[in-house]
């Protein structure tokens, strides 16, 4: 219908299919079920029409510049619609399509968006508070310079969207899908992020100081100068994700899946790695020059780690799994290792100043390999002659068979009860060693003075 300068007011037009209204009056016209063309709403007044607007059709149409209160847009056909520069409060668009719209600019508040479909929708400037967004979709939507507060996104779906320079203030993000997503130069301080899909997500330089990734599945994702300290990484699958430059001291890390991720210069100060019985695991991650000093990681699971280089100076390793762990270069000054299981690992050039290694096991530790040492001799690391430096160690009782500890510094050592048999001791520096109840003779590369010379010394 044509309908040009007609007094519309109030009238029952639901279902029609109006293709021009300019100069018409449509003060509170019922437009329910309609299908609006483009011409018919250069008429300036849609916002003065009948509340309800659900089920409207008016796909590709300029809605710009406009003021929307207490509006019903649900299950509205509203796909390619130009919103740019509008307000809408106390809007409904629940179910409603929304593909490719415009909200450039937009202000919406207290709005419900439940279950509609915003694709590739476009939100440049946009500020949103109070809304509901829940099982939104907002698949590769573009999200920028924009601002959220208090607002639900719970179990929306938003694959590969771009959310750059984007606020989002006591909001939730949980179970949400976000698979493949960009975060840029964006503040999610207490985000609740809970359960929510994160595979292959980027974050850089982002805050997400406080937020709760907790279960979340953040295999693959990559995180770049970003700040998370404090936040909640409870039972979270961090495996094969990649973090750089970034800062994640006192986070909670209990029960998180680490294994085969990568870390270089994250700061990881009072991190909690584990709480009770439930410990984190980073088996296989590459941790290759890391500061951890003091860390806690009693318990926690460094199979095949790379820990190379790794700074550990006193860190609590009680009966941690270091089996084939590469702990080459590492500083373990201090460090408490007791009953922890080193089974295979490779400790060329490790310090262990003042270590505790009682009852560690040391079944098939490579001491020295010479490919290695050139290696990490290339990287220019401050290293002294002593291929092992143990000095003031506390090697009691530990099994010791085939150990090849020549030219290790274990000045001040205690290596009571500790089984030397085929322990390669050449060259050792030995000065006040203590030997106690240890069979020397077995021991391979001491001289014969050597030998009474220890004997002499610790009575055995």
């Amino acid at each position: 219908a044509r309908m040009e300068e007609a007094d519309c007011s109030h009238a029952d037009l639901t279902g029609a299919c109006l293709t021009d209204l300019r100069g018409s009056n449509v003060k509170g016209a019922k437009l329910r079920g309609c299908f609006l063309s483009s011409t018919a709403l250069q008429l300036g007044a849609l916002e003065e029409t009948h509340p309800d607007m659900s089920m409207v059709r008016m796909p590709n149409v300029s809605m710009s510049n406009k003021t929307f209160v207490s509006k019903t847009f649900d299950r509205a056909d509203l796909n390619q619609v130009d919103f740019s520069l509008s307000s809408f409060l106390r809007c409904s668009f629940v179910r409603a399509k929304l593909g490719g719209a415009k909200l450039d600019n937009c202000v919406l508040e207290d709005c419900r968006l439940d279950g509609a479909d915003m694709t590739d929708v476009s939100m440049d400037g946009a500020t949103l508070s109070s809304c509901s967004l829940l099982d939104v979709s907002l698949d590769r939507a573009r999200v920028r310079r924009s601002g959220l507060q208090l607002t639900s996104l719970t179990r929306a779906e938003s694959k590969g969207a771009i959310w750059e320079d984007v606020e989002l203030r006591e909001c939730d993000l949980s179970c949400a899908r976000l698979e493949g997503s960009k975060f840029a130069r964006s503040r999610l301080e207490g985000v609740n992020m809970r359960e929510s899909d994160m595979r292959g997500c980027q974050f850089d330089a982002c805050d997400v100081s406080g937020a709760s990734f907790a279960r979340c599945d953040l295999r693959r994702s990559r995180w770049t100068s970003c700040k998370g300290s404090r936040a909640h990484l409870e039972f979270a699958d961090m495996s094969q994700s990649w973090w750089e430059e970034s800062d994640l001291s006192e986070a909670f890390l209990a029960g998180a899946d680490l294994r085969e991720s990568r870390l270089r210069a994250v700061k990881v100060e009072r991190i909690v790695w584990q709480d009770g019985n439930v410990k984190c695991d980073l088996s296989r991650a590459d941790l290759e020059g890391m500061e951890m000093e003091g860390a806690n990681l009693a318990g926690v699971r460094l199979e095949e780690t790379n820990l190379r280089a790794a700074v550990l100076r006193g860190a609590l390793l009680v009966k941690s799994n270091l089996c084939d762990a590469n702990l080459c270069a590492a500083c373990l000054d201090q460090a408490n290792l007791a009953g922890s299981d080193l089974t295979g690992a490779r400790v060329s050039c490790v310090s262990l100043n003042d270590a505790n290694i009682q009852g560690a096991n040391l079944t098939r530790v490579v001491w020295k390999r010479k490919e290695e040492e050139e290696e990490v001799k290339g990287k220019e690391l401050e290293l002294s002659e002593d291929f092992i430096r143990a000095r003031g160690a506390n090697f009691t009782g530990v099994d010791l068979t085939g150990a090849d500890l020549s030219m290790a510094d274990l000045t001040g050592a205690m290596l009571n009860h500790a089984d030397l048999t085929r322990c390669n001791l050449k060259d050792a520096v030995l000065t006040n060693t203590q030997l106690f109840h240890c069979d020397v003779e077995q021991a391979v590369g001491l001289s014969m003075n050597s030998i009474l010379q220890l004997r002499e010394n610790n009575q055995t």
